[in-house]
């Protein structure tokens, strides 16, 4: 009924909760999604969740999609929003494993 989950499934998060309380771990944070995490708490949308799932899915749309129960072309727009509300591409630039870390601290924070 439930999937089973392993260690692989969640070392990342193991990982990342010793460093909650650091001023880095902070600092990444709010450098790269915080505006996001901000966004959607005013507008009630699920951007981190958005961009977690297309890093987990290795930026496939199609597997994205279907993980996040939407059509494909909301989930262009979606990642279009992001990146206007980000001001850059978290997904296609040189500090894109700083966002993918930052949407699994955003689940720990």
């Amino acid at each position: 009924r439930y999937p089973v989950v392993t260690f692989q499934d969640v070392r990342i998060f193991s990982l990342l909760e010793r460093h909650l309380e650091d001023d880095e771990a902070v600092a990444l944070f709010q450098r790269t999604i915080g505006p996001l995490v901000e966004y959607d708490a005013k507008h009630n949308t699920e951007f981190v969740r958005t961009a977690e799932v297309y890093f987990d899915c290795n930026y496939r749309l199609q597997q994205t999609a279907d993980q996040l129960l939407i059509h494909p072309s909301s989930l262009k727009y979606r990642l279009q929003r992001i990146r206007e509300i980000l001001g850059s591409d978290p997904f296609y630039n040189k500090d894109h494993l700083d966002y993918y870390l930052a949407t699994k601290l955003a689940r720990l924070l």
